[in-house]
């Protein structure tokens, strides 16, 4: 087993993520922005046996096989390398859907995670989870982020959601939880 890899989280905010995904068990998951696999890492550890989980990323840093020997044999991990937005992208991630639980943080920028949004919420199955991280208004220099302007348009929208900001006006991080 290998050292867990981090989680770019709040911890409290990743925490009450976490919880309800441990209620929930969800057994095809869905993650938007690996980075070095640390909230990856925790779906794996937490899901139920068989459950299937894709992780896509344009930079993808170790492989499936040295990820299922860490993750366990009793899940099925797919790592998928390329950009998310990319149509090849997508129809390789469309193989394994609907997905019960899908989390959404890769690029912050407006246009890009709308285009995240539009490509991969239509995935999510009946009673599914979509979360998104980096809700919270950045104010700190070079963590720039559009997810609130998006976050905001989904609540006006009428969705069913919940947030997780650790503090107000923290100045970055937060989680927005999306209920099918």
């Amino acid at each position: 087993m290998i050292n867990p890899p981090p989680i770019c989280q709040i911890s409290w905010e990743f925490d009450k993520l976490l919880d309800i995904f441990k209620v929930r068990q969800p057994k095809n998951i869905l993650e938007i922005g690996m980075d070095k696999g640390g909230s990856l890492y925790q779906w794996a550890l937490n899901a139920p046996s068989g459950a299937t989980i894709v992780g896509v990323d344009q930079y993808v840093s170790y492989s499936d096989e040295a990820t299922k020997n860490d993750y366990g044999q009793d899940k099925i991990i797919v790592a998928i390398g390329g950009d998310s937005r990319a149509t090849e992208t997508i129809v390789q991630v469309e193989r394994y859907a609907p997905f019960n639980w899908i989390f959404i943080d890769g690029s912050h920028r407006l246009d890009d995670v709308i285009q995240d949004w539009h490509n991969y919420g239509g995935m999510v199955a009946r009673r599914g989870i979509v979360a998104f991280h980096d809700i919270a208004i950045h104010t700190r220099p070079g963590m720039e982020s559009d997810v609130p302007i998006l976050w905001d348009r989904i609540k006006r929208a009428g969705y069913r959601t919940e947030e997780f900001i650790a503090v107000p006006y923290q100045g970055w991080g937060g989680i927005g939880v999306i209920r099918f």
